[in-house]
């Protein structure tokens, strides 16, 4: 199992690697496009390797321990796509969440970092910020989703926020634990699409929002922003 990142090797960030603790379930911050987000991040960043698949039922996913070493990659052409993690406080209403994202989010959150040289997510140094997702059309005319991360202002945690986080946040290392093999090959290949082709969506993934729970894989099409 990888460590949490923190900000000074939030760029190098390691592969996430097998935890054999029970799958957890927890509250998770979706981000959709055309709205703005307001969050105070809280402990560790972790970096998911997922692969991805359309299917009749939907878009499914499947976390994987280490890409390169994995065969579903080599025996069913799907390429992993990685994605970005962390506890927050959603200023919305005042709860612990999981906000999942791409790297681009969070590269909001290391800008800080290394601008200020104050830990954003530490309770002492961390700041709230703002995150605003924008629906746009790229060159090529597909729909893309573009965030702009910025800081609203320092805000060390409160008595209260202390205490709420310590109850409510979450081991990402527990709800982010890699499926086995079998696993990974009943969620991205269910037995009602027995004989389709697999249709990757690694490219299309880096701008998904997240679940609920790491046991769902199946992805509603209004929870993807793009």
């Amino acid at each position: 199992m990888s460590e949490l990142l923190d900000w000074n090797s939030f760029d190098e960030a390691s592969k996430p690697k097998y935890d054999k603790d029970d799958r957890v379930k927890a509250n998770c911050l979706y981000l959709k496009g055309g709205n703005t987000y307001k969050v105070r991040p809280l402990g560790r960043v972790k970096a998911v390797w997922k692969f991805w698949n359309d299917t009749v039922a939907g878009k499914r996913f499947a976390i994987v321990d280490d890409p390169d070493t994995c065969p579903i990659q080599e025996k069913y052409g799907l390429q992993p796509s990685v994605r970005y993690c962390i506890n927050v406080i959603d200023r919305a209403d005042g709860k612990v969440k999981i906000m999942e994202g791409p790297k681009t989010v969070f590269e909001g959150f290391s800008a800080w970092y290394r601008n200020s040289g104050s830990d954003p997510s530490s309770s002492a140094e961390g700041a709230d910020f703002a995150i605003e997702v924008q629906k746009t059309t790229g060159a090529n005319g597909k729909a893309m989703t573009k965030y702009l991360v910025s800081a609203i202002k320092q805000t060390p945690l409160t008595p209260e926020e202390k205490v709420l986080a310590k109850a409510d946040m979450v081991n990402l290392n527990d709800f982010y634990k890699p499926h086995t093999l079998e696993e990974m090959e009943n969620l991205l290949f269910p037995k009602a699409d027995a004989g389709s082709s697999p249709k990757d969506n690694s490219a299309k993934t880096d701008d998904y929002d997240g679940v609920s729970s790491n046991e769902s894989a199946i992805v509603d099409d209004e929870d993807i922003p793009f």
